[in-house]
């Protein structure tokens, strides 16, 4: 590191004092790197500019989020002598996408607990109303009998109707960068 801006000292919690000299990925917080991350070095050492997150670690020991390029600076002879990066703070949109996965994860518990208490009074009450109807059918009046088909039809809407839930719960939410 040969320069750093007031945002990045601030958003670090380190003093530009203790970061000159010091190599960028020393801040990094390795475990949660995605693994476009590890293509860091072999594309900027072959002139390329790298584009990513990256997740680094404050001087506290938090963790913040970079969205980062890296490219490569060239001498007059065209050789690489150094490395620029620009990067913007991301941490607030991660922790909004961590939340929403955690809701995700939430519902599609709930909307399981749900379809299955849900459903099973609706597949026993058509299975009830099966038995009593084949059952009794000869002795109950046509009436009787239409208002048994319509309340079994309607235990199976009932069903369908909570699986249709159930697979809208499924959908898999994407947070727009």
């Amino acid at each position: 590191i040969k320069e750093v801006n007031d945002n990045f000292e601030q958003l670090s919690g380190y003093k530009r004092e203790e970061l000159y000299g010091k190599k960028l990925n020393r801040f990094d917080h390795h475990e949660l790197q995605s693994e476009e991350y590890k293509n860091i070095v072999p594309t900027i050492l072959s002139g390329k500019t790298w584009r990513g997150e990256v997740c680094a670690q404050k001087k506290s020991g938090d963790i913040f989020w970079l969205n980062t390029n890296i490219f490569p600076i060239r001498n007059t002879e065209g050789d690489i002598f150094e490395f620029w990066s620009v990067s913007t703070d991301i941490t607030e949109k991660k922790e909004v996408q961590q939340k929403l996965i955690n809701k995700n994860a939430e519902l599609e518990q709930f909307s399981y607990m749900l379809s299955h208490d849900l459903k099973a009074p609706g597949r026993q009450i058509d299975q009830l109303a099966q038995f009593i109807q084949e059952d009794f059918s000869e002795e109950f009046s046509e009436e009787c009998n239409e208002m048994f088909r319509v309340l079994r039809s309607s235990a199976k809407k009932l069903n369908h109707l909570i699986d249709g839930i159930l697979e809208y719960s499924r959908a898999d939410l994407e947070v727009e960068e």
